[in-house]
């Protein structure tokens, strides 16, 4: 049988309407074939989502990014999956805001926040809209903070 991409896969009760002479082996046979063509389906469907995942599982990914007028934030993404068409990975952040008029802290003051979340939707983070930048570049601001909970002990 040739593995041809298809849209749905075919349910074993169809199967046997459909090949009443067939052997319960030879029927499940079918159903196996048809749901490998309906994953081929999926991955054409989805290779920008299945490159995205290959690229951080390979090595996460790192971006840094302004928003608005007060918050610089550093990303890592790693530990990525698909589900249902969507990207999931796990997000390390490191988000600095510096208060300023209008902002999200008085003016004035600064405010960091550090955490990692497992399986966010990458689609929120907008990363299209940010640049990558590099594992060094995250280490060092990672470190700095590391100085500074060292230096209140």
């Amino acid at each position: 049988m040739k593995l041809e991409p298809k849209d749905s896969w075919t349910a074993v009760e169809t199967l046997t309407r459909q090949y009443p002479d067939k052997t319960g082996k030879e029927i499940l046979e079918l159903h196996e074939h048809s749901k490998k063509c309906y994953g081929l389906f999926l991955k054409q469907q989805n290779q920008k989502q299945y490159d995205l995942v290959d690229r951080i599982n390979a090595q996460p990914l790192y971006y840094k990014g302004r928003f608005g007028l007060d918050q610089r934030f550093f990303y890592k993404f790693s530990n990525a999956q698909l589900e249902n068409g969507k990207v999931f990975a796990t997000v390390e952040k490191i988000v600095v805001f510096i208060g300023c008029d209008r902002g999200v802290v008085k003016k004035g003051e600064v405010k960091i926040e550090k955490s990692e979340k497992t399986f966010q939707e990458l689609d929120k983070y907008g990363l299209e809209m940010y640049t990558e930048t590099t594992k060094s570049e995250f280490d060092k601001v990672d470190k700095y903070l590391h100085g500074i909970a060292k230096f209140w002990e």
